[in-house]
């Protein structure tokens, strides 16, 4: 009722309210004992109604549209932009600087680029359409989608001064064994490995370099957000896209939020890379 009041810009009491709703077949009676919320039960030939709003025009069309009065100004609040809105300026602002280039890529894949990067127990998600027969899986992560792009590049004969660095911000989806659908909005990073000679696996210290400079990546964006530095703790993949051998998970505030490590050489032969890549993928929620 207050939210019916403010809305309208009248004072109706919520007796009234009830009544209004009650002569169009909706069943309306307070929640507790006094009238501060109204639970209604719409009849089944009224499927429009869905929203406490679809109530409140309701009861704005019964009381009477000439009964709202106009105001010859309105008032008009400007207010900041959303959280969500500042993280990912925040987010991009942070990894630009670092020699990182923003993707915006397709959420479809190849069952066969998707299948590596599934969790032990979700299933993948696909369209049923004869249209989109070889790429028709939405992805469960978008670090296949960066590492395609990385493809991409190779074959332009494209570089950088220290590697490729690429990141996104996107949706991701699998589905669980009870079948429900699983969306996540997930930061990824995917960057070369820097000095490696084209075709060639890199050594040990080259690989540490890059999962170090890429540590360095997601302390400064999570530091950004939070003021708080992240955790890291070596830990065995939860797909078998990334390397058994240099695979850990990501903490922030004593909470798991996403995954670092080497992409294995069999993930990076799947998208035919020349060079061998380290990448990241962190929860944004």
């Amino acid at each position: 009722p207050d939210r019916c009041r403010v809305l309208l810009g009248i004072d109706i009491p919520s007796g009234t309210m009830k009544e209004l709703l009650e002569r169009i077949g909706i069943t309306a009676h307070a929640k507790g004992s006094s009238d501060a919320e109204l639970v209604c039960t719409v009849p089944a030939w009224r499927p429009d109604l869905t929203r406490e709003v679809d109530l409140i025009e309701e009861v704005a069309r019964l009381h009477g549209f000439d009964a709202i009065p106009i105001h010859p100004r309105m008032t008009v609040q400007v207010r900041g932009p959303q959280n969500s809105e500042r993280a990912a300026s925040e987010i991009a602002s942070v990894l630009a600087g670092q020699g990182f280039f923003e993707t915006v890529t397709f959420s479809f894949t190849a069952p066969a680029h998707a299948k590596p990067f599934l969790s032990a127990g979700l299933s993948t998600l696909a369209v049923a359409d004869d249209r989109r027969t070889s790429d028709g899986t939405l992805r469960p992560s978008t670090i296949p989608s960066l590492l395609a792009c990385r493809k991409k590049n190779q074959d332009a004969g494209v570089s950088a001064p220290g590697g490729i660095r690429l990141f996104e911000t996107a949706s991701t989806f699998a589905q669980s064994p009870k079948g429900e659908t699983l969306e996540r909005r997930t930061l990824a990073l995917l960057m070369d490995v820097p000095g490696v000679a084209r075709g060639k696996p890199g050594t040990i210290d080259q690989g540490q370099a890059a999962v170090r400079t890429l540590r360095g990546a997601i302390e400064s964006v999570v530091h950004a957000l939070t003021a708080q530095a992240p955790g890291f703790v070596p830990a065995p993949p939860q797909a078998s896209a990334w390397d058994p051998a240099a695979s850990a998970t990501i903490h922030a505030a004593g909470v798991a939020i996403g995954c670092l490590g080497a992409i294995a050489p069999a993930t990076q032969r799947l998208f035919d890379l020349d060079t061998p890549v380290v990448a990241a993928e962190l929860e944004l929620e």
